[in-house]
């Protein structure tokens, strides 16, 4: 899996993310690659904190 990572420079991190548009990217340079790869990791932390809080049936 690093070596997906490993691929990417620097510069590359920053570039506008697939998902967007040029026009949208130009009004707003922070969705970029490492801000949507940030928060879609942060997102899947939250819901394993949630799964941590279930207790099992049988406790």
């Amino acid at each position: 899996m690093n070596t997906l990572f490993d691929q990417f420079s620097a510069a590359d991190w920053f570039k506008r993310h697939n998902a967007m548009t040029d026009e949208d990217f130009e009004k707003d340079p922070s969705r970029n690659r490492l801000s949507v790869l940030l928060n879609r990791a942060n997102h899947v932390a939250y819901h394993v904190g949630q799964v941590a809080l279930v207790k099992p049936a049988n406790a």
